[in-house]
């Protein structure tokens, strides 16, 4: 199994990386730890992995002029780690605090096998979507890391200091206290489709566009996206139904960015 770990590579000063079972990881050092962007690593956790194999793989992707300032950056990293463990104490101990905060209307999502770090927050239930959360959020001069319907998700880091944790704080008791009651009745998940053809059938037929509204019973030409999270709503060669049709349509209404224009999709002839 090859992990994703972009936004990962501060689990190693955690618990967490305890409980991760996988073969291979890709591990963004820039993201959550200091080194300069873009430095990065494969950690390797299955000891069977052959590693002339492994490096062989990793020449073919990696550049031949190496930048001596990222690696200088990793090897920095790297020696000041015995900071890092103290840092993500503290971390812990502000994020504790933050999560004890009562608010009335917003909620943290939380569980013992999430990854405290990343602050998830829901505005279900409430008269506001994630995208209004993110813009009250920036007005406070706070930058979330991504949006969805009812949700928002922040990623702290050990760098951050209890001034910034408590302007946060600040923020969501404001913007909790402007916020009324409204019932939800949506649930997202992702809808299963009927298959017509393979991807790459899909992909070498002629394609046209068409409204959303008279794509029913159709086969869709091509991916269609919904992001955040980027998972496909819909892929080539699936028959477009009318609950993907009302998705698509809900996502667009709640500002989901979505992979196509003027409401018109891509269908096979």
């Amino acid at each position: 199994m090859l992990v994703d770990m972009a936004h990962g590579s501060h689990t190693i000063l955690s618990e967490y990386e305890k409980n991760f079972t996988y073969d291979l990881a890709i591990t963004s050092f820039h993201k959550n730890l200091s080194a300069l962007t873009p430095a990065s690593g494969i950690i390797v956790k299955n000891k069977n992995i052959d590693r002339k194999e492994l490096r062989r793989n990793m020449a073919i992707f990696q550049t031949s002029s190496p930048s001596y300032l990222i690696s200088e950056s990793i090897d920095d990293m790297i020696e000041n780690f015995p900071i890092f463990f103290r840092l993500w104490d503290n971390l812990l101990a502000n994020l504790n605090d933050l999560y004890k905060l009562k608010l009335k209307h917003l909620k943290f999502i939380n569980s013992d096998k999430k990854d405290l770090s990343k602050i998830v927050i829901s505005c279900k239930n409430t008269n506001i979507n994630g995208n209004d959360l993110a813009d009250l959020l920036y007005k406070e001069k706070i930058e979330i890391e991504m949006a969805n319907t009812s949700y928002v998700i922040l990623i702290s880091s050990i760098f951050d200091t209890k001034k910034g944790f408590e302007r946060l704080k600040s923020a969501l008791i404001k913007i909790d206290s402007s916020l009324e009651y409204k019932k939800s009745n949506f649930k997202f998940y992702f809808l299963d489709s009927e298959k017509k053809y393979s991807i790459n059938e899909a992909l070498n037929k002629n394609i046209s566009k068409i409204s959303l509204d008279k794509a029913q019973n159709k086969v869709s030409g091509s991916y269609i996206y919904a992001y955040p999270p980027g998972i496909p709503l819909l892929l080539p060669g699936e028959i477009i139904n009318k609950d993907i049709i009302y998705q698509i349509k809900y996502l667009d209404m709640m500002g989901v960015d979505l992979s196509i224009d003027d409401f018109e999709i891509p269908i096979i002839d």
